[in-house]
């Protein structure tokens, strides 16, 4: 089963390692994380805008037809095409071998609809989300001589035929940013108490930093 994977090294594109690079030593410096801290907490600001841009799926499936009728697709989560179900297939006058349980409007709703969203959080989140799925998500810290990192797996087998072009990068940019933002308010946070009352050198502080880390 191919996995679709998040992760800090290795895999993005030149354009915007050197930011992203930026942005987790600013969240060690600012923020006083461990590397695999501020690893993870950027994988976690990825997924979470890899869910947000992952299309939903409507609760009833759309109806088909080819030359046997009325189908729906239907995925499975081993799946790497849809399958077919006719709706043939729940007529009592459908031969028995070929004949399918339960009713065609059963077959239309879409039981687990936004699961492919969700699944950006399995193994990050809390409760039971935060669990490792077997097969499906993964989430763990490493470190080698040279490198120290954290991967997040998303082996859904429909995820990576569903998600917009250029999404790697997208949320990449996107954690990257956020971080810059949320270093930026800390910092203001801290000089204005430091200066209160003096108004000396804030904004300049606070808009030079941000221009010069984003």
């Amino acid at each position: 089963m191919q996995a679709v994977t998040i992760k800090m090294v290795g895999d993005w594109q030149l354009k915007i390692a050197q930011p992203l690079s930026n942005a987790l030593r600013v969240s060690i410096d600012i923020f006083g994380r461990t590397a695999p801290e501020a690893c993870k907490h950027a994988v976690i600001l990825m997924a979470q805008s890899a869910k947000n841009m992952t299309p939903k799926a409507k609760k009833i499936r759309p109806e088909l037809e080819d030359e046997q009728g009325k189908y729906v697709d239907i995925w499975t989560q081993k799946s790497r095409e849809p399958i077919k179900i006719h709706k043939f297939r729940f007529s009592p006058n459908c031969p028995p071998e070929s004949r399918l349980e339960g009713t065609w409007s059963k077959a239309r709703r879409v039981k687990n609809a936004g699961l492919a969203a969700r699944s950006w959080m399995w193994s990050l989140g809390k409760g039971d989300v935060s669990k490792e799925i077997p097969g499906l998500s993964r989430a763990y810290a490493f470190q080698t001589k040279k490198v120290v990192g954290f991967v997040k797996q998303n082996a859904l087998s429909y995820v990576k035929s569903i998600m917009p072009a250029g999404w790697e990068v997208a949320v990449a940019q996107k954690a990257t940013s956020r971080i810059m933002a949320q270093a930026a308010a800390k910092l203001e946070r801290l000089w204005a108490s430091t200066l209160r009352g003096s108004g000396y050198g804030l904004g300049h502080f606070v808009k030079g930093f941000s221009e010069k880390a984003a």
